[in-house]
């Protein structure tokens, strides 16, 4: 705990003008108090630690502030020309962001331009696709019924040389048993 004291009391004592050397302070008491935390056992030690942990989040506000007010007085009694040098410098980086990102702007609208014109030619031949199979069906169910139509000409020329034949065939065989029985030949 005494150590724990004493550097609190530095802390408080010390006047730090560069915000590493504050911050590397503060991270140092902050691990020692967290290492008093674990081993305090009775209530005096706790509200002893509890009151140096006060104090030492106040000092820590304090001197925060403090650097603060510095960093506003540098500016402030910063020269015209620096600012403006800064500024300058501030503005170049800014510019050449903006440089930066309209390239990059334009690079992706050139890539979604041929993204839209291969798209309208992926459309157009898609279109020209569905015409052609539409075109096929036609014509597919134009030759299905011509096919059909001759099948059933085939069909009925086929039944009609079949009567045909066997008509003649009755015939002749009737005119030779009539020819027979009579005695008369057919030719």
């Amino acid at each position: 705990m005494q150590q724990l004291t004493e550097l609190v009391n530095q802390f408080t004592n010390s006047e730090q003008t560069d915000e590493q050397t504050l911050r590397k302070q503060i991270s140092t008491i902050n691990e020692v108090i967290q290492m008093q935390k674990s081993k305090t056992i009775d209530k005096f030690d706790e509200i002893q630690l509890q009151y140096l942990q006060n104090t030492f989040d106040n000092q820590v506000k304090l001197k925060l502030g403090q650097l603060n007010q510095l960093d506003k007085e540098k500016i402030s009694n910063m020269s015209i020309i620096q600012v403006l040098d800064q500024i300058n410098r501030v503005m170049s980086e800014e510019n050449e962001r903006a440089q930066n990102i309209l390239t990059s702007l334009r690079e992706s609208t050139d890539v979604l331009r041929t993204i839209g014109v291969s798209h309208d030619k992926i459309a157009t031949c898609a279109e020209t696709g569905r015409g052609l199979v539409n075109n096929i069906k036609q014509n597919e169910a134009k030759d299905r019924l011509i096919i059909g139509s001759l099948f059933f000409v085939f069909i009925i020329v086929s039944i009609w040389i079949i009567f045909k034949r066997i008509r003649k065939a009755f015939q002749k065989s009737f005119l030779e048993k009539l020819s027979f029985s009579f005695g008369y030949e057919i030719k």
